[in-house]
């Protein structure tokens, strides 16, 4: 279960994704927040809102893992050989 964790916020060469952690705290916060609207002050839970912004910051990282997807993978001396011009 820590592997496919780690697997969720990680790349195919194994290194830390800025864009699926970035998303994973976004949608955390939106969670947050909508719990102390309703908790701290009382207030409705809206839930379509809630739904439309876990949406878009999901609906967001699609396109950005299918262009991750396309790159080739590192190569192990740090230096991409693959460049094509």
């Amino acid at each position: 279960m820590k592997r496919g964790i780690a697997e969720l916020f990680t790349d195919r060469d194994n290194i830390p994704d800025t864009g699926r952690v970035a998303v994973s705290l976004a949608v955390m916060a939106m969670v947050g927040l909508a719990a102390f609207d309703v908790i701290g002050h009382g207030n409705r839970f809206d839930a379509a809102s809630l739904g439309m912004g876990i949406g878009a910051a999901v609906g967001g990282l699609g396109p950005y893992l299918w262009g991750d997807a396309r790159r080739p993978p590192a190569s192990d001396s740090g230096v991409n050989v693959n460049i094509e011009r």
